[in-house]
């Protein structure tokens, strides 16, 4: 579509008004890490108003160094958030169990999962107790 790269490409060279955002940089193949790296480096050069990266954070010291920008770091939820938002999903299409007991059994399938998961923080991703919950 000419129109709509065109009217990008103003706007990241020109407007500064243009906001970047790379969502999984640690899922890049390892031997393609330098070339991204290179990329953000050139668009970092542009009059872009923001670049925001996730990543994982074994790679998050990587972009630090090599930006000189500090991480903001997102801390997993605590064991009793997780349950939080599990008991409030169900709430949601369970209509009128006891809260006591949607805690309870939140807590029990927490206990279930994080002994048979080996990643020590799954449960404390959001979208993860998210899922569970649906």
């Amino acid at each position: 579509k000419p129109f709509e790269k065109s009217l990008f490409k103003e706007a990241l060279l020109h407007d500064g008004n243009v906001q970047i955002i790379l969502d999984g940089m640690d899922e890049i193949a390892p031997n393609y890490t330098n070339a991204v790296l290179n990329l953000m480096k050139s668009i970092n050069l542009l009059p872009v108003k923001k670049i925001f990266v996730s990543t994982r954070p074994e790679l998050g010291g990587i972009l630090e160094k090599e930006f000189n920008k500090e991480k903001f770091q997102i801390h997993p939820f605590s064991r009793e958030e997780q349950e939080t938002l599990l008991v409030n999903v169900w709430k949601q299409s369970c209509g009128n169990v006891e809260e006591s007991s949607l805690r309870n059994f939140s807590s029990r399938l927490l206990d279930s999962i994080n002994e048979s998961v080996t990643d020590e923080d799954f449960t404390g991703t959001p979208l993860a107790t998210k899922l569970i919950g649906e």
